[in-house]
């Protein structure tokens, strides 16, 4: 009996896995077909249900899939993400959800070679099993190499690639996988069109230029293209009334962040603030300057229990005011009433605009944005995007609901308007190393440069826990904490080695290497370093 993913869905919606229906998730469930799908979305609608419901699908019915992988462009996002498609499906009454779902990214592998049903992995760890050097072995691969006595491979890198290639791939938020005149994002979408795979873009700004990319690709291997694009040739009637019906004010200023905020927080009285910073340490600084207003911090270095605590407090709480990084762009669920927010690519406001007046009951918001320097996205883009802003306030408005609104401009709009000229290039080397099915991991050793390393917080080995812990560069951590200790995997468990440190470690040829060969899991930093760093105080 034919077993459709958009029945898993409603039967998922009907046992109470999610709280409503969204009649656009069934219509791209039905729809999705091998190839290269492109699927745009308005923020909050709820698209990781796609891979959810294509995952238990392929249990069911292992047709053209046999499983579903959701590949996220941040650690923090596939932590979410997993734990609560884990908590829902106890809720509907599976028992061992742990046993067809997981999360895969260096650090964390709850299955090494993407094999389970329901695999939620970073694109990171992705990109290193599409070419051929599966983080899980890399360590086997390369060590002898770095040591000058050649490499070797077992050969297993093709049971991950063969997981990839049957699978149904979903790439959420490609438009953070990829930085300017990067390669690598363009030709791994060749290399799946390739293998006549079932790939899925999907983001709320799936630009033009992006959209261009994917049907290059399905287009060069011959396989079919589709696109299903929120406010072009698919429509929810209910839900855009509500999106109309909201009165978000935009208003874009100049001067400092601190000033906007001072003179903001000063004129009227919000419930729900959330002020965006480009960096972490102008974050920390108005954080600083906000603590008679309680105010809370969320950014990429803070530590697994500091952040879902905050979060949690959010959740629960009526009043606050959050300050804020990127982190909060991509699966981080929470609405404001006042976003203040440093100008920054079109492509992110139209997700910082999705934490303002976010849930369906919500009527009103306002969005100020910042002119402010670039760093660290590009000048030139940035500059567009300021330009186009202006322009729209000056002339109808910007709608952050509505793709295309009868006045003004919509996100949608923005966004094309912004990156909507983007040209994107594929690598023939990173290619050939893709689809060539006699390249080695050995061709992929240069490749290997990621250095983000996990930092440990305790005054103490023994009170180390996991989740007191964050991820940030080796550069940047030997600049911050040269004395950091390294921690060692043995197999009676983690061990300090306070001979390797930070500095030491990131002074070698090559950092990547030299962590693996030496079982080097992370850092070890105090309470006190941790604070400091993370809050300021």
């Amino acid at each position: 009996m034919h077993c459709p993913e958009s029945k898993i869905y409603r039967t998922l919606v009907e046992r109470g896995f999610y709280s409503a229906k969204r009649p656009l998730i069934e219509h791209v469930l039905e729809n999705l077909g091998p190839g290269v799908n492109v699927v745009q979305l308005p923020t909050g609608y709820g698209k990781t249900s796609l891979s959810i419901a294509c995952g238990l699908k392929s249990i069911v019915e292992p047709r053209e899939y046999l499983r579903s992988i959701h590949v996220l462009p941040l650690r923090s996002i596939i932590d979410d993400a997993y734990k609560s498609t884990v908590k829902n499906l106890q809720r509907i009454g599976i028992t061992n959800p742990e046993e067809i779902v997981a999360e895969q990214m260096m650090g964390a592998p709850g299955s090494p070679f993407l094999n389970k049903d329901i695999v939620f992995v970073t694109y990171e760890t992705f990109k290193f099993h599409m070419m051929k050097t599966p983080p899980h072995e890399i360590k086997n691969m390369f060590c002898s190499a770095l040591l000058n006595s050649g490499w070797r491979t077992y050969g297993h890198f093709e049971i991950s690639r063969g997981a990839i290639f049957e699978s149904a791939v979903f790439l959420d938020e490609p438009q953070l996988m990829i930085d300017e005149n990067d390669s690598t994002l363009p030709s791994i979408l060749y290399a799946l069109a390739c293998h006549g795979g079932f790939m899925t873009l999907m983001s709320a700004t799936v630009s033009k230029s992006l959209r261009n990319l994917a049907r290059e690709a399905a287009s060069a291997f011959g396989v079919e293209y589709r696109e299903m694009i929120y406010g072009e040739n698919m429509f929810d009637k209910d839900f855009e009334n509500t999106m109309k019906s909201k009165k978000i004010e935009t208003y874009l200023e100049e001067g400092s962040l601190e000033d906007v905020v001072r003179n903001r927080l000063r004129d009227a009285v919000w419930d729900r603030v959330l002020i965006m910073a480009n960096t972490v340490e102008k974050a920390k600084h108005l954080y600083r300057l906000l603590s008679d207003a309680d105010a809370v911090l969320l950014h990429g270095r803070l530590t697994k229990k500091d952040r879902q605590n905050v979060l949690d407090n959010l959740k629960n709480g009526k009043k606050w005011v959050v300050v804020s990084t990127q982190v909060v762009e991509a699966g981080v669920n929470i609405s404001s009433e006042l976003m203040i927010t440093e100008l920054a690519p079109a492509s992110s406001l139209v997700q910082r605009a999705g934490r303002v007046a976010r849930y369906d009951n919500e009527q009103e918001g306002m969005i100020v944005v910042v002119k402010a320097e670039p760093a660290p996205y590009s000048g030139e883009t940035v500059e567009k995007t300021y330009e186009v802003l202006r322009n729209a306030l000056n002339d109808g408005g910007v709608s952050w609901r509505v793709p295309s609104p009868e006045r003004g401009i919509g996100y949608s709009q923005l966004v094309d308007m912004v990156h909507g000229d983007q040209v994107f290039l594929t690598n023939n080397t990173l290619l050939n190393q893709m689809i060539n099915p006699v390249s080695t991991p050995h061709q992929a050793q240069n490749l290997i440069r990621d250095t983000v390393t996990t930092v440990y917080v305790a005054d103490d080995i023994d009170k180390l826990e996991k989740d007191n812990s964050f991820t940030t560069d080796l550069q940047q951590l030997a600049y911050k904490f040269p004395q950091a200790t390294a921690i060692i995997q043995k197999k009676e468990g983690l061990t300090e080695d306070k001979s390797l440190r930070a500095k030491d470690v990131n002074r070698s040829p090559s950092p990547s290497l030299f962590m693996l060969c030496k079982d080097i899991v992370g850092f070890l930093i105090s309470e006190e370093e941790y604070r400091n760093e993370a809050y300021g105080i």
